[in-house]
């Protein structure tokens, strides 16, 4: 078995040198190889429907025709789309041919195995080679290669929620690798579009953990990225966010896994905060200081003079809260120098009294 293909050959002349102008290959006069495709459709969800197209080259030193009617054989879950092999037609050293054949998975767990048997017929000796080719196949319940993609909150759609024009809004999302193969993931190939297949303004893929180079992970593991919006027009913006993931199973005609989410995002003109009005200060009434000023009253005979200033209006005591007490203390002095002149006074008047008495 060589590539899915069973091959065993009769009648064959020992090689010679091909002529002028071949491809040489083995050194054998018929020989078939393929070199595009597989009969192997490995791992598919059940339901799911994968086509191969395998490439037969000759790559032999003699020229051969192959009857593709063998081909027609082919039963469910297998299907035979279309062959470029023809009967009788001679294939000639370096050319190739196709044949597309598609595989519906069945129920999960169903392993299908189909031989079909072909033969290349040498054009140029007596002599050929049988050729088969065994078509495979196994359901599974999931896709073989497949992803989840939510925020990392877990959400089913990517929502901004309402942004100012000039400012950033963050959304982390991530990816959990399911099924059986490796996946990777690039940022290349994560798209934020509208409806009419255009970039979303504004969102962009801010950091992840796979960056520009991408990076693969295993079934059960997660990767991560952020993306940001920053709105610089008034508006509300819809799309969808679509992730693309890199089947790394090692079969070149592996289908890549696309998931989506819906985006949604408002931006809004910075409201213009109304100015507070500055107060106008109340004036401060200012106390106009006074000129006057008092002298001291005679004392009556015998005394001594007394002297004093006086402030403001001294006469009526009609001053401000903040004046010392110093002119009440100058009304009781006289006060009390007025009742002790009255005293002498009648003093004098008694003894006048006696004396003449």
């Amino acid at each position: 078995m060589i590539g899915g293909i069973l091959v065993s050959a009769s009648g064959l002349a020992p090689a010679t040198a091909a002529p002028a102008g071949a491809l040489r290959g083995p050194a054998d006069f018929v020989s078939v190889a393929i070199t595009g495709g597989t009969p192997d459709f490995g791992y598919v969800k059940q339901g799911t429907s994968i086509t191969h197209t395998i490439s037969l080259l000759n790559d032999g030193l003699d020229g051969w025709s192959m009857d593709p009617a063998p081909l027609a054989a082919l039963a469910a879950p297998f299907t035979l789309v279309s062959t470029t092999l023809m009967a009788g037609q001679e294939v000639q050293p370096g050319q190739v041919r196709t044949i597309t054949v598609t595989y519906t998975a069945p129920a999960a767990g169903t392993v299908s195995n189909q031989m079909i048997g072909l033969k290349a017929v040498d054009f140029d000796n007596p002599g050929d080679l049988a050729v088969g080719i065994a078509f495979t196949g196994e359901s599974l319940d999931t896709d073989r290669s497949y992803f989840e993609l939510t925020t990392a909150a877990g959400a089913g759609t990517v929502d901004f929620g309402t942004v100012k024009i000039g400012e950033t809004a963050k959304v982390n999302m991530k990816i959990v690798v399911r099924g059986i193969d490796p996946m990777k993931f690039t940022e290349g190939q994560i798209s934020v579009l509208n409806g009419s297949g255009m970039p979303i303004p504004g969102v962009t893929i801010s950091q992840s953990s796979f960056g520009t180079a991408g990076a693969t992970y295993r079934p059960g593991q997660t990767a991560t990225f952020e993306l940001s919006f920053t709105p610089t027009t008034a508006g509300t913006e819809t799309g969808t966010l679509t992730v693309t993931g890199k089947e790394m199973s090692g079969d070149p005609e592996a289908k890549d896994f696309v998931a989506t989410l819906n985006l949604r995002a408002i931006a809004v003109t910075p409201s213009t905060p109304t100015p507070t009005p500055t107060p106008t200060p109340t004036p401060t009434p200012t106390t106009t200081p006074g000129g006057g000023s008092g002298g001291g009253t005679a004392g009556t005979s015998g005394g001594s003079s007394g002297t004093g200033t006086g402030s403001g209006a001294t006469a009526g005591r009609s001053g401000s809260l903040a004046s010392t007490g110093a002119e009440q203390v100058t009304g009781l002095g006289l006060g009390a120098l007025a009742v002790f002149g009255c005293g002498i006074a009648m003093l004098f008047v008694r003894r006048f009294t006696r004396s003449r008495g």
